[in-house]
C-alpha cells in the first residue's frame, strides 16, 4: 500500500429531497462519521485535500477536526479550508445554486461544481458537517492525505 496516497469519503450522494432508504425526508442537516486523518495515519505532513463535488446545490459544508484520539468523546472544531484555486481561507463553505427564471434562458442550468481545498493540521481524525440544505446533491466531499 501506497502511504502516501490515503483516502476516505466522508459523504458520497447526499440528496436533499432524500432516497430510497429515508423516502421523500427533506434533509436540512448531515454530519458524516468520522474517518482518521493523517495525525494517526501517517502523522507527518498534516496535509489534507478536500474534494467537494456538488450538483445544483444550496447549503453550508464545514470540515471538521479534533485531536482526541476517541472520535466519541471528541471536541470538534471547525477546519480552515485554503481553496486550491483562489488561495482563500475559510471555516465553512457557502453553496447557492439559483433557480430557473421564467422567460430567462440563461438561467437555471444545472451547476456542477468540482473543488479542492488544502487543511492543514495534525488532526487525529476528520468529518463533514453539513447544514442549511435547501437543494441540490452533495455528490462527493473526500479527503485524501
Amino acid at each position: 500500500m501506497n502511504t502516501t496516497d490515503y483516502g476516505e469519503i466522508l459523504v458520497s450522494g447526499l440528496n436533499y429531497y432524500g432516497s430510497i432508504e429515508n423516502g421523500n425526508t427533506k434533509i436540512p442537516q448531515f454530519i458524516s462519521p468520522p474517518v482518521k486523518g493523517d495525525g494517526l495515519v501517517h502523522k507527518a505532513s498534516g496535509q489534507h485535500t478536500i474534494q467537494i463535488h456538488t450538483i445544483n446545490f444550496t447549503g453550508n459544508i464545514k470540515i471538521e477536526g479534533t485531536l482526541n484520539r476517541d472520535p466519541k468523546t471528541a471536541v470538534w472544531i471547525p477546519v480552515s479550508l485554503t481553496d486550491s484555486m483562489t488561495g482563500s481561507i475559510s471555516n465553512e463553505l457557502g453553496f447557492t445554486y439559483n433557480f430557473p427564471v421564467p422567460g430567462v434562458p440563461s438561467t437555471g442550468k444545472t451547476v456542477q461544481l468540482n473543488n479542492f481545498y488544502i487543511a492543514t493540521g495534525q488532526y487525529a481524525w476528520l468529518r463533514c458537517n453539513v447544514s442549511n440544505i435547501s437543494n441540490g446533491i452533495l455528490d462527493l466531499v473526500k479527503i485524501s492525505f
